[in-house]
């Protein structure tokens, strides 16, 4: 049976979810300033991960990518349109100089529309979900929880489109598809995650596009 073990980022860094089955993947390693907190708190959970998701490439998300990856011997996996900025370890389209933090280049392997991540009975399909960036992703879980990156977060929140290749248009989109999914659970990028309840929320943000 699937565990999914959230570890909940603070200051400007993302959440981490770890997704343990037979095999276990991490989704987005939060910012590297904090990346031995990241090791060590998956160390403490006692599983052995396999897989590093990054759901997009600002550095919030990527930044602790390269220790997490050279600890665990990690397999990295981006959306194919953001893969080429996170493998040049670009400062500029991840946030990095803007915020100040460190972004590393790391090699990785391209996601895409359909693509389906098995870690044993349970299954990751991968949604591609461009606006907050133009590579974003998010994972539909076999049993209706949605990893959402910076899409969609919980109580009607939705990413910004401000940011180098963001775009409303296709975010706008992004959310009228995620909120057509049956969601039981969302795990956002930021903020809390709501276990039971998730299509709501999903639905609150389409709702919040409206003000826009």
């Amino acid at each position: 049976m699937v565990r999914i073990y959230p570890i909940m980022g603070y200051g400007i860094s993302s959440n981490v979810y770890v997704v343990a089955d037979e095999k276990v993947a991490v989704i987005d390693s939060g910012i590297h300033e904090l990346s031995a907190d990241t090791i060590e708190a998956i160390m403490e959970l006692g599983v052995e991960p396999d897989y590093l998701i990054l759901t997009h490439r600002h550095v919030d998300h990527i930044g602790g990518a390269l220790p997490l990856k050279e600890y665990f011997s990690l397999r990295v996996f981006a959306g194919e349109k953001d893969l080429d900025a996170i493998k040049r370890g670009d400062e500029m389209s991840t946030g990095a100089r803007d915020f100040g933090l460190k972004v590393f280049p790391i090699d990785g392997y391209p996601l895409k529309e359909g693509d389906v991540i098995n870690l044993g009975a349970y299954r990751l399909k991968v949604l591609e979900t461009p606006g907050h960036t133009i590579g974003s992703i998010s994972l539909y879980g076999d049993g209706g929880e949605l990893f959402s990156g910076d899409t969609v977060f919980a109580d009607g929140g939705i990413g910004r489109w401000d940011l180098p290749t963001g775009d409303f248009q296709r975010l706008k989109e992004s959310i009228e598809r995620l909120s057509k999914l049956d969601v039981r659970s969302l795990y956002p990028g930021h903020g809390r995650y709501i276990e039971g309840d998730g299509a709501r929320h999903v639905m609150m943000a389409v709702n919040s596009i409206l003000y826009y």
